[in-house]
């Protein structure tokens, strides 16, 4: 019984941390909006990865796939869990000493069920083995 416990709550701090990461990995995105970027005599260049290290190049291709993973998890759950889970992110985020509880949902759902939710579509895509 104790082994079950102990596991459920590895899991469900995996799930929390990964839901953070996911967080901050899917609020640097920006959408392509059709306005250029770059200057366009710079548009061809690229940058060298010649001197980055082997394990960085795999650290951040793993790093990818998983935060993608977490996101088609989101995905999979319904827009009220999603607007719970990303609320409860974002207030840990800004208030990380605070906790203050800034966000509820007219639905009812609550992080603690909008997680247990997720956990299970990430149990069955393999983000705890």
């Amino acid at each position: 019984m104790d082994r079950q416990s102990d596991r459920e709550i590895a899991d469900t701090t995996t799930a929390i941390d990964l839901l953070g990461e996911w967080f901050r990995w899917s609020d640097a995105y920006r959408p392509n909006l059709g306005v250029p970027g770059v200057a366009p005599y710079c548009k061809d260049s690229r940058t060298s990865r010649q001197y980055d290290e082997a394990a960085d190049l795999t650290h951040d291709r793993v790093y990818q796939a998983q935060m993608e993973t977490v996101d088609f998890c989101m995905d999979a759950i319904a827009a009220p869990m999603r607007q719970s889970i990303g609320a409860e992110m974002r207030c840990r985020e800004l208030n990380a000493e605070v906790r203050a509880k800034v966000w509820r949902s007219r639905q009812g759902v609550s992080f603690s069920d909008a997680l247990a939710v997720v956990m299970i579509v990430m149990r069955k895509k393999g983000l705890f083995d």
